[in-house]
């Protein structure tokens, strides 16, 4: 081999070596892991379980709160409840630490630590980073308690600078105390605009993120609200269950049972015993979803003309949870208590036309899904689903025309838990899922599944975390720094291929070549290490400007015990 292909080479090597250095200790970026939230704290991961490269307990970042919401100025403790958590993908982790706490933790992406905790609105229910305006938009339940000057319940600030001015938007004329539970869409994709839900309003809300104000409430006929909502990016269609009002707990009523709740007065206007003129006994919202009622199902509204292009049901014709698929293309509706055991899933199509049902996956259980993951990379397209009981995961190969279901048993038993998390740690064989066993949170387990390629049958678990509760599980990626690798990878096996192709015929290749390229590629290197120590230095510059702030006193306002935030 040439001297000068040697060095390309070596060089080559090297680019591959600095990144693929692991010494986390020496203050390397932790890389690609897996975040384990709970009760006891953060917990970080290599994507098989196999290391923990960080511990931090709850006393060092969770938030002091009421023990119970009915008692806000009564007793306090410490408390891990984790609501959403998103990534920017290149320098923080934004994390709803503590419900009842009007504040937002911010993590390092590459080391794990808190580097600062902002102030929010009350009650997070939605986070939504927006990569293109570099800002954070949050969805609570209500306005924070603790400013008077800042009524609303969206908030939004940058993700560039922690001392940057918190802006509101208040949702349908409501004050600082009243409530509005809901979720938000914020994506790129729809530019300055975005779209809220509100449980007990019949309508979804367009916002105009530069003006910084709602700008539309778009009427769904029959709805009386809705609270997820979701976005593809295929056919810009926003997907969500439209809630309604029905009668229940008598003989003759729209569903039979009102579930945990009791009946009370409220107004149908849909379904056999609509009635706009009197009160009838009944619920509004997840009580009467799959009743005769539920006559809206899915709704899916195209963002561009801000109209109705579809309904979709289960296939036992019932409305559900719609989820989306990473990449926009699949839409999962998730029902509770499936009559027929199956999981329909909708293919997004072109703008303003209604999606078609793509699969009806016979999972063959009955138990509410609050969760699922797609393993979607090369030549694998595999939905991974798990109920919130049984401690089973099912699998299904999504590129087979009639998918064959695969099931794994776990752990023997059935779990206690509502909000069962599975994650895949992206661009390897391993899935992540939570479980709980009893109300003893040493009794709690995490697993981690082995789905090795497409082999379905082959998959295992490589990993039980014994005692380890997973109230959220999040896969972290410096997006960032893996594009710089492997533009830089690229580069230099284009250098490495021009080596070895350079005039054979010269076996003394040019000395002043082998230094140029031995300089050069040296100073892309150095370029690399400079870079990134800036990052580290704005980090700690950023962190340095605003102390952190870990409120004592906050206490939560309300709850969540209406039957319409299920």
């Amino acid at each position: 081999m040439k001297y000068s292909a040697a060095v390309a080479v070596l060089c080559l090597g090297g680019v591959q070596a600095f990144f693929d250095q692991n010494d986390y200790t020496m203050g390397a970026p932790i890389g690609p892991t897996m975040w384990v939230m709970g009760d006891a704290g953060l917990a970080i991961y290599s994507p098989d379980g196999a290391t923990v490269f960080k511990e931090t307990p709850a006393i060092d970042i969770c938030h002091e709160v009421a023990t119970s919401y009915k008692d806000p100025d009564g007793p306090k403790s410490v408390s891990c409840s984790w609501g959403d958590v998103v990534s920017d993908g290149k320098k923080y982790v934004w994390a709803s630490v503590s419900r009842g706490a009007e504040v937002l933790n911010v993590f390092s992406i590459d080391t794990g630590d808190m580097v600062a905790t902002v102030p929010t609105c009350n009650r997070v229910f939605d986070l939504d980073y927006h990569a293109g305006r570099d800002e954070m938009y949050v969805r609570c339940m209500s306005a924070d308690p603790e400013d008077p000057e800042i009524i609303g319940q969206v908030e939004s600030f940058s993700t560039t600078s922690f001392a940057t001015t918190r802006r509101s938007i208040e949702l349908n004329g409501r004050n600082q105390t009243e409530r509005a539970y809901g979720h938000i869409v914020a994506d790129g994709v729809l530019g300055d605009t975005a779209y809220t839900t509100i449980t007990d309003l019949g309508a979804v809300i367009e916002l105009d993120l530069s003006s910084n104000v709602a700008v539309n409430e778009w009427p769904i006929d029959g709805m009386s609200g809705a609270f997820d909502i979701e976005f593809s990016r295929v056919n810009k269609h926003l997907f969500f269950h439209a809630r309604v009002c029905c009668t229940c707990g008598f003989s003759g009523a729209d569903v039979e049972s009102c579930g945990k709740y009791s009946p009370g007065n409220v107004t149908v206007i849909i379904g056999p015993s609509a009635n706009p003129d009197i009160l009838q006994n009944g619920r509004c919202g997840t009580s009467c979803s799959g009743s005769a009622a539920d006559l809206l199902g899915v709704v899916e509204f195209d963002t561009q003309t801000n109209s109705i292009v579809g309904n979709h049901f289960t296939k036992d014709g019932a409305g559900a949870r719609a989820r989306v698929s990473p990449n926009g293309e699949l839409i999962f509706l998730l029902q509770d208590k499936p009559v027929d055991g199956n999981t329909r899933v909708l293919r997004a199509g072109k703008n303003g036309e209604p999606s078609t049902v793509a699969f009806d996956i016979p999972l063959g259980f009955n138990d509410t899904m609050r969760d699922f993951v797609l393993i979607e990379d090369g030549d694998r397209k595999i939905a991974v689903m798990a109920s919130n009981e049984e401690n089973v995961i099912h699998m299904a190969n999504l590129n087979e025309a009639n998918p064959k279901v695969h099931s794994l048993t776990f752990r023997q038993g059935n779990s206690t838990g509502d909000r069962r998390q599975l994650e895949w740690a992206k661009g390897t064989d391993f899935v992540w899922i939570s479980g709980r066993n009893d109300d003893d949170f040493n009794m709690h387990e995490t697993y981690v599944i082995e789905i090795p390629g497409t082999n379905l049958a082959g998959a295992k678990v490589v990993k039980t975390l014994d005692g380890v509760s997973a109230t959220k599980l999040k896969f972290i990626v410096n997006v960032e720094r893996q594009q710089l690798r492997e533009e830089l990878l690229r580069t230099s096996s284009f250098s490495s291929f021009e080596a070895s192709n350079s005039n054979a015929s010269d076996n003394g290749a040019s000395v002043v070549s082998i230094i140029a390229l031995v300089v050069g590629s040296i100073a892309v290197l150095v370029g690399v290490v400079n870079m990134i120590k800036m990052k580290g230095i704005q980090k700690s510059d950023a962190s340095a400007a605003v102390p952190l702030v870990k409120k004592d006193d906050e206490s939560e306002v309300g709850s969540l015990a209406l039957d319409s935030v299920q």
